[in-house]
């Protein structure tokens, strides 16, 4: 230590960080039973350990383990309760402290707590420098983990579904390499995943059941829930889920072990669910729960799904009132976040909305907004979303016969057919051009 910092005062300074990472360590008994209470201890430790910069100890604490519903250690917990910012806290301090191993673990969990929070290019700036990183170490197990995450974040926003596509490949081929049956299983995952984001139906099926078959020969609980996630979020797509009670038994076991992110997942699929059956209170209730656990967590990205869901659920009932607020609620988050996709899908929703309420002007404005993002991200699919908005709205003008080639048109486009919404929109065009006959044919006959 220089003459200028072996002060008294600093010594004095050091000795009570180094008794307060003591107490915090061997003394520290958790206040009540909550996931944070019980982090606490390790994250003070972490902290007068960082201000002493004894980044090897630092870097230790992350795998320290913590007794609970898991014996796993704290850099994994911390992300399964959803305890983000301290963990994108832990990660920074220790990036660049020491070797390239750990940089490239710590970019690994910078991308996910900036995935979480709907910074997509912070995100993949961060998984794409630990693939760089892992590389150039030669380490195919981090390699992995980067080229997983590239492509589920790229298939969530459909930026570059090929590229996408090319890093399942390359994933699915280095897990077979290595005998790697769990990355195997993701990698396949994956793919069903982007052949999901393609409207491959088929292929996105046969891949998510091989990559279920797999995972539940391992004994990895979090990989297990992670994977049927997957697999049921594809079947839900597609209006179509294995059975209500196992989507409920799912949310039970998440709630048992206070997995916020994952009540959050699962209360999302359990109100899709309730969705698609028509039974709008208790889907309503489930998107409720996911909302405040999504909330309470700082997710960002999934508390917009779920408000954006609150307002789908009261649109399909008739409730227009509540559908509007919700969804331009969620429309402002999605802005924030840059999302334009998800952005889409909600001034889609709100156009639903205000052709029912007969306020065209605002519903052609929505128009005017889906053909902007359609041009802007050269997504397909958001061009049918755009034929079917216009289809509507011509069809609320009583000019029936372009609606209904806007609205096929659009179907036909995109496949929707393959998914729920596409089927919502299907049933809505047949219904329309059903009661608009019986009523002509009513007028005729009276």
């Amino acid at each position: 230590m220089s003459q200028a910092l072996a002060t008294p005062q600093t010594c004095l300074m050091e000795q009570a960080h180094w008794q307060a990472a003591y107490y915090w360590l061997t003394t520290y008994q958790p206040a009540n039973d909550t996931s944070l209470e019980r982090v606490k201890g390790l994250l003070e430790v972490f902290y007068h350990l960082s201000q002493l910069q004894e980044w090897q100890l630092c870097a230790h604490i992350l795998w320290l383990p913590i007794e609970g519903h898991f014996t796993q250690p704290l850099h994994r917990q911390i992300g399964w309760w959803g305890h983000y910012a301290q963990q994108q806290d832990l990660y920074q301090t220790l990036l660049n402290k020491l070797d390239d191993s750990l940089n490239a673990f710590l970019l690994y969990g910078l991308g996910e707590v900036h995935r979480v929070a709907g910074n997509c290019a912070e995100a993949i700036a961060a998984y794409t420098q630990q693939l760089q990183l892992a590389q150039k170490l030669q380490n195919p197990h981090a390699e992995m983990r980067a080229l997983g995450a590239l492509s589920r974040l790229r298939s969530y926003y459909q930026v570059n579904l090929d590229l996408s596509q090319q890093y399942c490949q390359q994933h699915l081929k280095l897990a077979r390499d290595l005998g790697d049956r769990l990355q195997e299983a993701r990698a396949l995952s994956g793919l069903g995943i982007v052949y999901d984001a393609k409207r491959q139906v088929s292929k996105a099926t046969a891949h998510h059941l091989k990559a279920w078959k797999i995972v539940q020969t391992t004994d990895r609980l979090d990989e297990k829930l992670n994977i049927l996630m997957e697999l049921e979020g594809s079947y839900l797509n597609r209006g179509q889920f294995y059975s209500l009670d196992s989507l409920q038994q799912r949310l039970e076991l998440t709630q048992q072990l206070q997995l916020a992110e994952k009540i959050a997942a699962a209360a999302h699929s359990v109100g899709y669910a309730y969705t698609n059956q028509q039974k709008w209170s208790q889907a309503i209730a489930h998107f409720e729960l996911a909302l405040a656990h999504s909330s309470s967590i700082g997710n960002r990205r999934d508390t917009c799904l779920a408000t954006s869901a609150l307002g789908a659920v009261y649109a399909r009932w008739g409730r227009w009132k509540p559908a509007i607020a919700y969804t331009q609620q969620a429309l402002l988050g999605f802005q924030r976040l840059e999302d334009h996709i998800a952005e889409c899908q909600s001034w889609f929703n709100l156009c639903y909305c205000y052709s029912y309420t007969q306020e065209l002007d605002k519903a052609l404005h929505c128009a005017v907004q889906i053909r902007r993002l359609a041009r802007a991200t050269k997504a397909r699919h958001l061009q049918g979303y755009l034929l079917l908005v216009m289809g509507h709205i011509y069809w609320q003008r009583r000019q029936r016969i372009k609606a209904i080639r806007l609205a096929f048109y659009g179907v036909f486009k995109i496949g929707l057919w393959h998914n729920s919404e596409g089927k919502i929109s299907l049933r809505r065009v047949f219904y329309e051009i059903w009661h608009s006959l019986v009523v002509k044919l009513y007028s005729f006959f009276t």
